[in-house]
């Protein structure tokens, strides 16, 4: 059974990018970041035996529940716009299919770079008439919806201080966030057994008052959660003519997964940071792992595998990157 719930963000995010520097963020929420804080809390409310379970049914290939990146949503005159990760082949099928006329060119321009695309452009998309008619009704459609996002979910910057210990001189740093404006926030899909569902919508209700990301000590990052009607997924997940799938997570394919991916469209996301855990308190990094990022094209179902990222010389328990897949249908050309 499909679920989707809403976060309400009480505070900017920081959702650190690959540079780890603090003046970049990210504009989604990565489900592995999702993922790790979801354990953390599951363990303080269930226990670590219970997250061990967890874990070993997740490497087992059966997992309790699979979940989604966030995206953002916008509440925008009466209704609410879901965005997607824009496909990475949308501008090739633009391309391969659209008009050729001066305007047609122009519009095309502007769309390439596209970000997110609502759930009702990609409906039309993955229409009968694919994208030969998609380009000439939506394309200004597009257009509005990118600006209504933008107006609504942007980064900025604040400035902070970091005090010398042994001068207490303030030595200021910049830390970039994402900020929400009213009627906004992301969304995120969950799936799987009823029990695993709950458990982990209780985990996240929880990481909603300790934190999500970077830059918690300054309030950064918590966030209400309220279910939501998932209708508008589940009409793109009847979708058959697609001949494709759309990465709504990061990635990371099997060895029996990377057999056959011709046709399909990726790009890699580069992934590492910090170890955060209570058993130990001295700083380790993460082994690093490029994962398929948001919004690649896949050319068939993969189910892709939790990953173990544990630091050489790290004394505590393993470490583990999620990067099974959550996949809706898209659309490849010619297929």
């Amino acid at each position: 059974m499909l679920r989707l719930v809403r976060i309400l963000p009480r505070a900017p995010f920081h959702l650190g990018e690959a540079t780890g520097a603090m003046d970049r963020v990210s504009e989604v929420l990565h489900s592995d970041t999702l993922f790790s804080g979801i354990c953390h809390c599951w363990s303080m409310l269930f226990g670590p035996r219970d997250l061990e379970s967890l874990l070993e049914s997740m490497l087992s290939g059966e997992p309790p529940f699979r979940i989604s990146s966030g995206f953002p949503f916008v509440e925008y005159q009466g209704d609410t716009i879901y965005f997607l990760p824009a496909p990475r082949n949308l501008q090739s099928l633009l391309e391969a299919e659209g008009a050729g006329d001066h305007e047609s060119i122009a519009l095309r321009k502007k769309v390439k770079g596209l970000r997110f695309i609502s759930v009702k452009r990609y409906l039309d998309l993955l229409g009968p008439d694919g994208a030969g008619k998609f380009f000439a009704k939506n394309m200004k459609a597009l257009l509005g919806e990118k600006e209504i996002l933008e107006n609504s979910v942007g980064k900025g910057t604040r400035i902070s201080a970091a005090l010398d210990r042994r001068t207490m001189s303030a030595q200021p740093y910049f830390v970039s966030g994402l900020f929400f404006g009213r009627g906004s926030g992301a969304y995120v899909l969950l799936e799987g057994s009823e029990e695993g569902v709950e458990k982990a919508l209780a985990a996240m209700r929880l990481l909603g008052d300790t934190g999500l990301g970077g830059d918690r000590a300054s309030g950064y990052g918590q966030f209400e959660l309220e279910e939501g009607d998932p209708s508008p997924f589940e009409e793109i997940r009847k979708i058959v003519n697609g001949g494709g799938w759309l990465c709504m997570s990061l990635l990371y394919p099997s060895d029996a997964d990377r057999q056959d991916i011709d046709r399909s469209s990726v790009y890699l996301v580069d992934r590492k940071g910090w170890v955060s855990s209570p058993q130990v308190t001295v700083p380790f990094r993460r082994k690093r792992l490029f994962l398929v990022g948001e919004g690649s094209v896949l050319a068939r179902e993969l189910k892709g595998e939790l990953v173990d990222v544990t630091p050489d010389g790290w004394p505590g328990h393993p470490v583990y990157r999620y990067g099974l897949s959550f996949l809706v249908p898209a659309l490849i050309a010619g297929a």
